[in-house]
């Protein structure tokens, strides 16, 4: 969009003052000129092309003649950024896709460009792409570089392939109802690839790492039911790695052995078991029909031996250091609390509460082999309100050290209250249905036959037990309603409880124009304090007036995007 103004500094500047044309059905070209009373002038050039169903892309470039005036005297050089971007559908399941970022300098972006995201860019990235589909199984392949413009640091994968076969069945059956045993078993199977080269520094202090590995990963498990009620299901998974790592001067720094193919596996062996307990109750209350606890305990057990061959050059290739032997106990508890009723001629369930527990134990750790016991507790019974708490408990003495199940020490709790009230919503239109309020931005979308309205408050409360004790407390209200068809209010507030503070307010107003639309948001304190006004064509939201205490493209600006 054009865009004409000048900066704190008293720097002027008028920039994408151009022209766009319409060349074909297929491809059009946007040219623009910047001028800037540091920089001088930038030209624009921005290139589309389209093929439905085929192939589309984009050109972007700026070229930049530059003038400065320095104690040194008047300063000019040409500078000059490349964009590209392609899109290319092979066939329903193969694609390649390409892109690149090119610029004649590393402070090109912040010395010319007005785009704050951009001006804070200093990576440079240009990569192709390939994937193909066979149903459910993929395979990509990707050529890469990426150039920190910082640190001078360059990075490739020349390339990085994978396939990935998701989890299916070994031996299929045609009838599932009878199934053997073994057509119970599960494979899944992935591979990747990477040849790995970077460069860091410059000069005689650049340094170099070059290696490539393939890393196999199968996993197997075999879901079985025995005795009718008990699901048990067997797991293994193997990780067999290969890798080479080429003679450079970060290799022999660390001492490590190049030039030669280096293996390594690791394996993890586990077993896990569930089942379903219910319990019903029949209180004697008119209108209800039964109470139903429904209990779900699962056991898990995971082995894996210890894995630390070839670990620093593991480690050098990206495949990992390994680790130490482990074996470890996992179990949870989850209840379900239910309630059936009756409601005229018809019997409804509702949930009233979910409560699970969960722990652990390291059979290898030195000391403090059972984890912390950790509650979740969830109801949503109550219409348009939500409850939850999730709590930590340390089963330890860390006076004797010991274990104490009478005595558990609370580590962490929080609580959390949300309540949401929509009135109206069948006639706001689908960006609004079912939709959970956003609590940072309000949404309003096309215009309503009636006024609706929303209100929503919620309830925090959170506490740590460590060295020190942290509380945190606070409360927030939104609330979205429509004065008439074209005024549209929203408003929030977060309140501290714990400090009785209102650390923020805002307050939005939005006028439908028919064609246009504005829109106005202020905020009296907090960190974000200032206001935002906006006016803009609907179907085109660049042609635009805005204004903001923060100035033009500022973070505040960018907190309004209606």
């Amino acid at each position: 969009p054009f865009q004409i103004g000048n900066f704190e500094r008293g720097t002027r500047f008028v920039n994408r003052l151009g022209y766009y044309w319409a060349l074909s059905d297929y491809f059009d070209l946007e040219t623009s000129i910047d001028y800037n009373d540091e920089v001088g002038v930038t030209f624009n050039l921005g290139f589309r092309y389209a093929l439905r169903y085929k192939f589309s892309g984009s050109v972007d470039a700026s070229y930049a003649r530059e003038t400065r005036h320095t104690l040194s005297g008047l300063n000019r050089r040409n500078r000059w950024s490349l964009n590209l971007n392609h899109r290319h559908t092979l066939a329903e399941t193969a694609s390649l896709n390409g892109s690149g970022n090119f610029i004649s300098d590393a402070s090109y972006y912040t010395d010319v460009s007005t785009d704050p995201e951009e001006r804070l860019n200093r990576s440079l990235r240009s990569q192709l792409n390939f994937r193909k589909t066979w149903g459910r199984a993929s395979f990509t392949a990707v050529v890469q570089g990426t150039n920190n413009l910082d640190q001078n640091n360059t990075t490739y994968n020349l390339p990085r392939l994978s396939f990935s076969l998701p989890s299916r069945a070994v031996f299929s059956a045609e009838d599932p109802s009878e199934k053997s045993w073994y057509q119970n078993l599960m494979l899944s199977y992935n591979v990747n690839s990477d040849n790995f080269i970077s460069n860091t520094g410059a000069g005689e202090e650049r340094t170099s790492r070059h290696y490539a590995n393939i890393r196999h990963n199968i996993s197997m498990s075999m879901p079985t039911t025995i005795l009718k009620y008990f699901t048990i299901s067997p797991n293994a998974t193997i990780n067999e790695n290969w890798f080479y790592i080429f003679d450079t001067d970060q290799s022999r720094e660390a001492n490590l052995m190049t030039e030669t193919g280096l293996r390594r596996a690791a394996f993890t062996f586990g077993m896990s078991s569930n089942t379903k307990l219910y319990g019903m109750f029949r209180p004697p209350i008119s209108g209800l029909v039964a109470l139903r606890h429904v209990v779900t305990p699962t056991l898990s057990y995971s082995y894996r031996p210890k894995a630390d061959r070839h670990a620093e050059e593991a480690s050098f290739a990206a495949i990992g250091s390994g680790g130490a032997e482990s074996q470890s106990l996992r179990w949870s508890l989850g209840n379900l609390f239910q309630l059936k009723y009756r409601s005229g001629e018809q019997d409804k369930k509702l949930d009233l509460f979910t409560l699970n527990f969960s722990a652990s134990y390291n059979f290898k750790a030195p000391a403090y082999k059972w984890s912390n016991l950790n509650t979740t507790m969830r109801s949503s019974t109550i219409p348009y309100l939500t409850f939850s708490l999730s709590a930590s408990h340390d089963l330890y003495n860390r006076s004797t050290q010991r274990l104490d199940l009478l005595h558990p020490r609370l580590e962490n709790l929080s609580l959390t209250t949300d309540f949401t009230y929509r009135g109206n919503t069948s006639v706001i239109g689908t960006a609004l249905q079912g939709e959970p309020i956003d609590t940072l931005r309000p949404k309003f979308p096309g215009k309503p036959e009636k006024h609706p309205w929303s209100l929503s408050i919620g309830h925090r409360y959170a506490e740590s037990r460590g060295a020190f004790t942290s509380i945190t407390h606070t409360l927030t209200v939104n609330s979205e309603f429509n004065l008439t068809q074209n005024w549209k209010v929203s408003f929030s507030q977060y309140y501290n409880i714990k400090t009785g503070e209102v650390t923020q307010r805002r307050l939005s107003f939005y006028r439908d124009l028919h064609c246009w639309e504005a829109v106005f948001t202020w905020i009296p304190n907090g960190s974000l304090r200032g206001y935002y006004f906006r006016i803009n064509v609907k179907s085109l939201p660049d042609i635009k007036f805005e204004k903001s205490e923060s100035g033009i493209n500022s973070p505040l600006s960018d907190q309004f995007s209606f």
